[in-house]
């Protein structure tokens, strides 16, 4: 899949993130992984998932996305 967009663009450190993943291709096993740590993904459907990433793995700097089917 291709991911397009992460809304939101900024997480404060020590909040947990709520995220929307807008792509391509996703499926209903598809992980959301925040810096090497696979999190809690929900399915929406082929173009978006949600993750929640605990407030453990928030910390100051850019973070990486990436999304596994």
């Amino acid at each position: 899949p291709r991911i397009f967009s992460v809304s939101p663009g900024t997480v404060d450190e020590g909040n947990v993130a709520s995220l929307t993943v807008l792509g391509a291709g996703f499926g209903v096993g598809s992980v959301v992984r925040w810096n090497g740590t696979d999190v809690a993904t929900q399915f929406v459907d082929s173009g978006r998932l949600t993750a929640t990433v605990p407030a453990a793995l928030v910390y100051p700097g850019n973070a990486s996305v990436t999304v596994f089917n």
